[in-house]
C-alpha cells in the first residue's frame, strides 16, 4: 500500500478530531451533560473539557472515574518497566526523557480522571502532546540529520506548556495555544503514522 493513504485517512481522522475538540466537543462526553449525574464532586465543581463514560463519584468518594483513573496508571508502570528493561542497554537522553513524559502523562491523566478539574486535564493532555511532537521530531530529526530540530521542539513544548498553565482559560491567549496544541498535534501524530511507511521520507 502506498504510504498517501495512510496519510489520507489518518489526515480525515484527526482533522475531524481536532475540530471536535475544539469547536464542538459532542454532548455523550460533554462535561454539562454528565456533571450533575455524578452528585456533588469531592474535589470541587467538575470544570473539565471533557467528562468521559462513568458516572462520578458512583463507587468512590475521592475519585470521579475510578476505571479510567486505573487503566491511566498502565502508563507510568510501563514506563518504569521499560526504563529497568532497556536502561542497562545504554538508553539516549531523548529516549529517557520520553520514558518520563510517558511517567509524567500516565500521573496526570490518573489525576484528571480522579478530579475531572481543567487544571487536571492540561496535567494529561499536556504530556500526551509533548510525546506525539517529541516522537514526531525525533522521527525527522533522524530522517533528514537535523539534530537542531529535537532542543527546538522541546523548547517550543515548553513554551507552549507555560502559556497555558500560566494563562487564564477563558482568554485570548490560553484559547490560541490550545489552537496550535490541537492542530500541530493532529500534524505530529499524522506524520508518526506515515514516516514508518515512506511519509517522512520525501
Amino acid at each position: 500500500m502506498h504510504w498517501v493513504w495512510p496519510l489520507l485517512v489518518m489526515g480525515g481522522i484527526f482533522c475531524c478530531t481536532t475540530l471536535f475538540y475544539q469547536f464542538f466537543t459532542p454532548e455523550t462526553i460533554a462535561v454539562q451533560v454528565q456533571a450533575a449525574a455524578g452528585g456533588a464532586a469531592y474535589w470541587g465543581t467538575v470544570d473539565s473539557d471533557f467528562d468521559w463514560c462513568e458516572d462520578n463519584h458512583a463507587y468512590l468518594t475521592y475519585v470521579a472515574e475510578p476505571f479510567n483513573t486505573i487503566t491511566s496508571s498502565a502508563y507510568p508502570l510501563a514506563a518504569i518497566y521499560a526504563y529497568r528493561t532497556h536502561g542497562p542497554l545504554g538508553l539516549s537522553g531523548w529516549h529517557k526523557a520520553m520514558l518520563l513524559v510517558t511517567l509524567v502523562m500516565g500521573l496526570g491523566s490518573m489525576v484528571f480522571h480522579a478530579t475531572l478539574r481543567y487544571p487536571a486535564q492540561l496535567l494529561d493532555e499536556l504530556p500526551l502532546y509533548s510525546m506525539a511532537i517529541l516522537a514526531a521530531s525525533s522521527l525527522h530529526a533522524r530522517a533528514r540529520r537535523a539534530d537542531w530540530l529535537q532542543p527546538v521542539t522541546a523548547g517550543w513544548v515548553l513554551v507552549l506548556a507555560t502559556s497555558l498553565l500560566g494563562s487564564d482559560r477563558d482568554s485570548a491567549t490560553h484559547k490560541a495555544f490550545r489552537a496550535i496544541m490541537a492542530v500541530t498535534f493532529s500534524v505530529a501524530c499524522v506524520y508518526i503514522f506515515t514516516a514508518g511507511g515512506g511519509g517522512g521520507g520525501g
